[in-house]
Protein backbone atom coordinates (compact mmCIF):
# COMPACT_ATOMS: atom_id res chain seq x y z
CA UNK A 1 0.00 0.00 0.00
CA UNK A 2 1.48 3.21 -0.72
CA UNK A 3 1.25 4.39 3.28
CA UNK A 4 4.33 2.31 4.38
CA UNK A 5 2.06 0.67 6.05
CA UNK A 6 1.24 3.63 8.33
CA UNK A 7 -2.03 2.26 10.11
CA UNK A 8 -2.94 5.84 11.07
CA UNK A 9 -3.38 7.19 7.29
CA UNK A 10 -5.05 3.82 6.33
CA UNK A 11 -7.47 4.07 9.03
CA UNK A 12 -7.89 7.94 7.93
CA UNK A 13 -8.12 6.18 4.62
CA UNK A 14 -10.41 3.95 4.95
CA UNK A 15 -12.75 6.81 6.88
CA UNK A 16 -12.98 8.94 3.96
CA UNK A 17 -13.57 5.92 1.84
CA UNK A 18 -16.75 5.44 4.23
CA UNK A 19 -17.63 9.22 3.71
CA UNK A 20 -17.29 9.00 -0.18
CA UNK A 21 -19.56 6.18 -0.31
CA UNK A 22 -22.27 7.81 2.31
CA UNK A 23 -21.91 10.76 0.06
CA UNK A 24 -22.70 8.59 -3.11
CA UNK A 25 -26.11 7.93 -1.20
CA UNK A 26 -24.20 4.40 0.19
CA UNK A 27 -25.60 5.10 3.86
CA UNK A 28 -25.91 1.78 4.92
CA UNK A 29 -22.37 0.55 3.26
CA UNK A 30 -21.06 2.91 4.89
CA UNK A 31 -22.83 2.87 8.17
CA UNK A 32 -21.20 -1.03 8.12
CA UNK A 33 -17.68 -0.34 7.01
CA UNK A 34 -17.12 2.61 9.87
CA UNK A 35 -18.67 -0.50 12.16
CA UNK A 36 -16.23 -2.50 10.86
CA UNK A 37 -13.29 -0.08 10.93
CA UNK A 38 -14.26 0.86 14.66
CA UNK A 39 -14.15 -3.11 15.67
CA UNK A 40 -10.42 -3.28 14.94
CA UNK A 41 -7.61 -2.94 17.52
CA UNK A 42 -5.16 -0.11 16.94
CA UNK A 43 -7.29 2.19 15.57
CA UNK A 44 -8.40 5.63 16.44
CA UNK A 45 -11.47 5.27 17.65
CA UNK A 46 -12.30 8.65 18.58
CA UNK A 47 -11.92 9.36 14.85
CA UNK A 48 -14.38 6.41 13.75
CA UNK A 49 -16.82 7.45 16.59
CA UNK A 50 -16.70 11.17 15.05
CA UNK A 51 -17.59 10.12 11.46
CA UNK A 52 -20.39 7.80 13.16
CA UNK A 53 -21.90 10.49 15.00
CA UNK A 54 -21.47 13.05 12.17
CA UNK A 55 -22.96 11.02 9.55
CA UNK A 56 -25.89 9.52 11.91
CA UNK A 57 -26.91 13.35 12.27
CA UNK A 58 -26.95 13.35 8.78
CA UNK A 59 -28.94 10.62 8.51
CA UNK A 60 -31.41 11.61 10.73
CA UNK A 61 -31.92 14.94 9.26
CA UNK A 62 -32.87 12.91 6.59
CA UNK A 63 -35.72 11.38 8.46
CA UNK A 64 -36.67 14.42 9.87
CA UNK A 65 -37.07 15.72 6.15
CA UNK A 66 -39.16 12.42 5.38
CA UNK A 67 -41.45 12.84 8.89
CA UNK A 68 -40.13 9.18 10.12
CA UNK A 69 -39.84 10.48 13.44
CA UNK A 70 -38.63 7.17 14.80
CA UNK A 71 -36.10 6.74 12.63
CA UNK A 72 -34.81 9.79 13.42
CA UNK A 73 -34.88 8.99 16.47
CA UNK A 74 -32.97 5.93 16.26
CA UNK A 75 -30.48 7.81 14.13
CA UNK A 76 -29.85 11.13 16.68
CA UNK A 77 -29.56 8.33 19.32
CA UNK A 78 -26.77 6.50 17.77
CA UNK A 79 -24.62 10.01 17.12
CA UNK A 80 -25.50 10.74 21.03
CA UNK A 81 -24.20 7.20 21.82
CA UNK A 82 -20.93 7.87 19.62
CA UNK A 83 -20.93 11.36 20.95
CA UNK A 84 -20.17 10.51 24.27
CA UNK A 85 -16.44 8.96 23.23
CA UNK A 86 -15.49 12.58 22.56
CA UNK A 87 -18.03 15.46 23.98
CA UNK A 88 -15.28 16.74 26.38
CA UNK A 89 -12.66 17.31 23.68
CA UNK A 90 -11.75 19.72 21.64
CA UNK A 91 -12.54 17.74 18.14
CA UNK A 92 -12.70 20.68 15.92
CA UNK A 93 -8.85 21.09 16.56
CA UNK A 94 -7.65 17.35 16.60
CA UNK A 95 -9.79 16.33 13.80
CA UNK A 96 -9.73 19.53 11.81
CA UNK A 97 -9.14 17.10 8.75
CA UNK A 98 -12.68 16.75 9.12
CA UNK A 99 -13.50 20.21 8.72
CA UNK A 100 -11.21 21.16 5.98
CA UNK A 101 -11.80 18.31 3.68
CA UNK A 102 -15.77 18.43 4.18
CA UNK A 103 -16.47 21.42 6.09
CA UNK A 104 -18.12 19.80 9.37
CA UNK A 105 -18.88 21.59 12.38
CA UNK A 106 -17.02 19.72 14.84
CA UNK A 107 -17.24 22.25 17.61
CA UNK A 108 -21.02 21.75 17.84
CA UNK A 109 -21.16 18.02 17.09
CA UNK A 110 -22.39 17.38 20.17
CA UNK A 111 -25.29 19.47 21.24
CA UNK A 112 -26.24 19.38 17.77
CA UNK A 113 -26.45 15.39 18.29
CA UNK A 114 -28.53 16.10 21.84
CA UNK A 115 -30.70 18.67 20.31
CA UNK A 116 -31.54 16.97 17.20
CA UNK A 117 -32.12 14.05 19.43
CA UNK A 118 -34.63 15.90 21.76
CA UNK A 119 -36.54 17.67 18.86
CA UNK A 120 -37.05 14.08 17.39
CA UNK A 121 -38.21 12.71 20.37
CA UNK A 122 -40.59 15.48 20.77
CA UNK A 123 -41.97 15.43 16.75
CA UNK A 124 -42.03 11.69 17.33
CA UNK A 125 -45.06 12.34 20.64
CA UNK A 126 -42.16 10.58 23.54
CA UNK A 127 -42.58 13.93 25.61
CA UNK A 128 -40.92 12.47 28.57
CA UNK A 129 -38.02 11.05 26.91
CA UNK A 130 -37.65 14.49 25.10
CA UNK A 131 -37.77 16.14 28.66
CA UNK A 132 -35.15 13.62 29.73
CA UNK A 133 -32.72 14.48 26.62
CA UNK A 134 -33.24 18.01 27.12
CA UNK A 135 -32.06 17.35 30.90
CA UNK A 136 -29.11 15.26 29.98
CA UNK A 137 -27.84 18.32 28.20
CA UNK A 138 -28.98 21.06 30.75
CA UNK A 139 -26.52 18.36 33.13
CA UNK A 140 -23.61 18.81 30.91
CA UNK A 141 -22.98 22.51 29.18
CA UNK A 142 -21.97 25.47 30.73
CA UNK A 143 -24.01 28.24 31.79
CA UNK A 144 -23.86 30.14 28.51
CA UNK A 145 -25.34 27.78 26.38
CA UNK A 146 -27.99 26.74 28.87
CA UNK A 147 -29.38 30.34 27.87
CA UNK A 148 -29.40 29.18 24.39
CA UNK A 149 -31.11 25.78 25.45
CA UNK A 150 -33.79 26.96 27.60
CA UNK A 151 -34.88 29.41 24.57
CA UNK A 152 -34.81 26.42 22.41
CA UNK A 153 -36.59 23.88 24.21
CA UNK A 154 -39.41 27.09 25.15
CA UNK A 155 -39.82 27.16 21.43
CA UNK A 156 -40.63 23.57 20.77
Amino acid sequence: MFTNRDLMTDHFLFLIKAIALFNANEHQEAMLRIGELAACPNVDHVACRIVEAYLRVQLGNMALDGARHNEAVEHFTAAVNASTFFYRLQIHLTYDEFVVLFGWDLKSLWYTANQKQCYALFRAGSYGAAFESYQSMMDKIDEDMKTGLRSWFTDL
